[in-house]
């Protein structure tokens, strides 16, 4: 069981070999969990406003009130060689460099996502 923490953006992640969590500094007590697709997770990498998860076989955008919102792919992408390194998070845009043609960039807009309570 590989265990994955980032503590950035005032949010707490930790995956464990079959579960998330994420903790909001201001609320300890209160934890979003929610399953992982896969097991294994590679590093996690935080924004302001949502986190990356890499694991074996995908990049998957999450945000801090736990619904999955997207899993960015492009041709060719191997995630095993994939690190904190080539890859770059920010509020609106997912960034990666591919290690097998390093003159090759990837540019991924995060559009908003509304959430409405019904």
């Amino acid at each position: 069981m590989a265990t994955k923490v980032s503590l950035n953006s005032a949010h707490l992640v930790v995956s464990m070999s079959l579960q998330c969590y994420v903790v909001s500094t201001k609320n300890w007590n209160t934890p979003i969990i929610f399953d992982l697709k896969e097991g294994t997770v590679s590093f996690i990498l935080q924004a302001e406003r949502h986190f990356l998860l890499v694991d074996v076989s995908s990049i998957d955008l999450y945000s801090y009130e736990g619904p999955f919102i997207s899993s960015p792919k492009f041709p060719g992408m191997r995630t095993d060689i994939l690190n904190a390194q080539t890859v770059s998070l920010s509020n609106d845009t997912i960034a990666i460099r591919d290690k097998a043609d390093e003159k090759s960039k990837y540019i991924f807009i995060i559009f908003p996502v509304k959430y409405e309570i019904c």
